[in-house]
């Protein structure tokens, strides 16, 4: 898959906005992380308003580790990223668990995770749950553990 979002992005003369997308949720998948972000910044330039874009870059961003291991400029530059797509219910549930994982590094987690971002999370699909729990591995946080009943929930 790797092989073709690479081929997708490199070879093609001129792609749509979408194709990009595309070709970094591929990479994305993969774990290819420079080049997904490479993706969805080509798709960024053809439409700086692509919430999923956006929402595919910040997870790039976050190259598959803990939110608290990431400098605070990178940490900045993603949240703007999910700010940007704050048409996607996810990409909300994304910024508040990259704020509770910081929290949890300095032990100032709080004992709850408020009421509507359980709901929040709930209303989210399986495979949307799964997109960010592969991406960002935060067991310890209280929202990773309700995305990942929300990806176990039956369809």
């Amino acid at each position: 898959m790797a092989q073709i979002a690479d081929v997708i992005h490199n070879n093609a003369p001129e792609r749509s906005p979408e194709e990009h997308v595309r070709a970094g949720h591929v990479l994305l998948a993969s774990q290819v992380y420079p080049d997904a972000v490479r993706s969805f910044r080509a798709a960024l330039t053809g439409d700086p308003r692509n919430a999923e874009a956006h929402f595919g870059l910040a997870l790039s961003l976050l190259q598959g580790r803990r939110p608290h291991l990431h400098s605070d400029a990178t940490i900045r530059q993603i949240e703007g990223h999910l700010r940007a797509s704050t048409t996607l219910p996810e990409a909300h549930v994304l910024e508040l668990l990259i704020a509770e994982d910081h929290r949890l590094a300095w032990q100032r987690a709080p004992r709850r995770i408020p009421k509507h971002v359980t709901v929040m999370v709930r209303e989210l699909s399986a495979e949307r749950a799964e997109l960010i729990l592969v991406h960002v591995p935060a067991p310890e946080t209280r929202i990773w553990r309700a995305l990942d009943r929300t990806r176990r929930k039956p369809s």
